[in-house]
């Protein structure tokens, strides 16, 4: 099984992608949506996190996140303490998916594949998502209507493009009038060869 990790900036279009892929037949495992499910439903990671930020991160059963944003994209070393609980159970995670899967290809998609290591773990070819950061930010005040000093903080906690660029074995241009279906269909064509 070839394992296609998905990554890019916050706004740069790793959904899109990811869902081109699973139309074409290849099962995507999302991590951010498995991580935010792992926060709330795994009660190792709970305890954990209650541990390192207080109680009051939870509301009963759900994750306020915005007030853990609040508290770890402003304080590194509570950020790191985070992921140093999250990243695992969500590797550990996509491991078991990988085991039920009945495909030759599976995809990971992950803002943070690099940051977090998955990449040399359990990836063995990675897709990079570009889009410009002027036209990342735009795409996430508008999906999210956020601050755009929120927006760049969180911007600031991921790896820069040109670090990305330099790793990924793939780069899909998701800006102006670039063809993102011709550039999934052209990466597909040359992971499956």
């Amino acid at each position: 099984m070839l394992r296609l990790g998905i990554t890019g900036g916050i706004g740069s279009g790793k959904s899109v992608v990811s869902k081109m892929l699973t139309v074409l037949g290849i099962p995507v495992y999302d991590s951010d949506s498995r991580a935010k499910w792992i926060q709330e439903n795994d009660a190792d990671v709970r305890k954990a996190i209650t541990d390192l930020l207080g109680e009051d991160v939870y509301e009963g059963t759900r994750l306020n996140r915005k007030k853990m944003a609040s508290i770890i994209f402003s304080d590194a070393a509570l950020l790191a303490g985070v992921n140093d609980i999250v990243h695992p159970a969500v590797e550990k995670d996509f491991n078991r998916w990988c085991e039920e899967q009945k495909k030759e290809i599976v995809g990971l998609e992950s803002a943070i594949l690099y940051e977090c290591g998955l990449d040399k773990k359990c990836i063995d070819k990675v897709c990079l998502v570009y889009a410009p950061i002027e036209t990342r930010i735009e795409r996430v005040a508008l999906r999210d209507s956020a601050n755009i000093e929120d927006i760049r903080r969180r911007m600031a906690n991921q790896a820069s493009d040109d670090d990305k660029i330099k790793k990924a074995d793939f780069i899909v241009n998701n800006f102006s009038n670039h063809s993102v279906i011709c550039q999934v269909l052209e990466m597909m064509n040359k992971v499956r060869v």
